[in-house]
């Protein structure tokens, strides 16, 4: 008998040490995550980009916010072109369907727009527009706007070369030099990648051209004479594309 009651004993201060269960409320429901399911996590961008070679210079590709990117101007070229031909008189005119480039002897360069894609007109539609005369250059600016794809066209006023370009030249502050970039990473209607010019007396060289395939640049800006910032898109292990903004600092 006296075991007996020393195990009633031990059960009572068994149950009183035991800590008490959270009472919930009415309506609150609770429903247990199965062993197998796993929660997801969103995982972030891989950075496929952390070093890029322009010119002779190797610089580190730093992630910024879209604010500091946003600080540095963009030289945009677009806008009302009847405005711009009367802004640059005697530089470009519009006739009809046609676009007239005024070269420095006095002999006119014509781009005729054609219509778009057709039977009668298997090569598709193509629309020139006068965009900005450089003095500093000679040349004149037009872009070209197809079906799928655009060119940005320098045409030099001494000697009606034409130099087509993969994007919108952003120029450094010295305008001894510009970058022009395109990310076409999806449909490569246009090429993917950037090039490096240089100006040199009354030409204009090609310094670099680069072709990724794992990232696109959507824009390069000069941030100052010697680094840069930039819009990116990059791609994942699965083809996704990621938007990142950088800066591109020099090494040396």
């Amino acid at each position: 008998m006296k075991y007996y009651f020393q195990l009633i004993g031990l059960a009572i201060l068994f149950s009183c040490q035991q800590a008490p269960v959270a009472e919930q409320p009415s309506d609150t429901i609770i429903s247990p995550m199965p062993a197998t399911a796993a929660t997801p996590v969103e995982q972030a961008a891989p950075v496929v980009l952390d070093s890029l070679a322009i010119g002779d210079t190797m610089y580190n590709v730093i992630t910024i916010g879209k604010t500091e990117f946003d600080t540095v101007p963009e030289q945009e070229w677009r806008g009302d072109e009847e405005l711009k031909i009367k802004t640059f008189a005697g530089r470009a005119e519009r006739l009809g369907d046609s676009l007239a480039v005024k070269l420095d002897d006095g002999k006119r360069l014509f781009f005729v727009n054609r219509p778009p894609l057709s039977e009668d007109n298997p090569e598709g539609e193509r629309i020139y527009e006068f965009l900005h005369y450089l003095p500093g250059l000679k040349s004149t600016m037009v872009i070209s706007v197809g079906d799928e794809m655009f060119s940005y066209m320098l045409i030099h006023t001494g000697t009606g070369n034409v130099l087509e370009t993969i994007g919108e030249p952003q120029f450094s502050p010295d305008m001894q030099r510009f970058i022009c970039s395109n990310a076409d990473l999806d449909a490569h209607f246009n090429p993917n990648g950037f090039e490096l010019f240089r100006v040199k007396g009354n030409k204009i060289i090609k310094v670099q051209s680069a072709l990724p395939e794992k990232w696109g640049p959507v824009i390069i800006k000069w941030r100052d004479a010697r680094s840069f910032v930039a819009h990116i898109k990059e791609l994942d292990a699965e083809m996704r594309e990621h938007d990142r903004y950088v800066k591109l600092v020099p090494r040396y």
